[in-house]
C-alpha cells in the first residue's frame, strides 16, 4: 500500500488529498479537523498520522493516510 497524504487548510478549510504522483483528488470543505477525519475516512482512506503542521507558519495541516483494504 502507498502511503499518501490528507491536506488540510486551516483558513479556508478546504481539504484534499495529495496523492504521489502530484495529482488532488479535493474533498470540499471541513469546518473542523474531527470532521475532516470524517471525510478522509468516507473517502475510503485510513489514517497512519494524526494532522501535523505542514510549513513554516501556514496554515496548512497534513496526515498521512492508507487506502482501506479491500476484500
Amino acid at each position: 500500500m502507498r502511503a499518501m497524504k490528507a491536506m488540510y487548510n486551516r483558513e479556508t478549510k478546504n481539504l484534499w488529498i495529495q496523492h504521489d504522483d502530484g495529482s488532488v483528488d479535493e474533498l470540499g470543505t471541513a469546518a473542523t479537523k474531527l470532521i475532516a477525519y470524517d471525510k478522509v475516512a468516507e473517502a475510503g482512506y485510513i489514517r497512519s498520522t494524526d494532522w501535523r503542521l505542514c510549513g513554516d507558519g501556514m496554515p496548512f495541516r497534513e496526515m498521512v493516510i492508507t487506502p482501506k483494504p479491500t476484500q
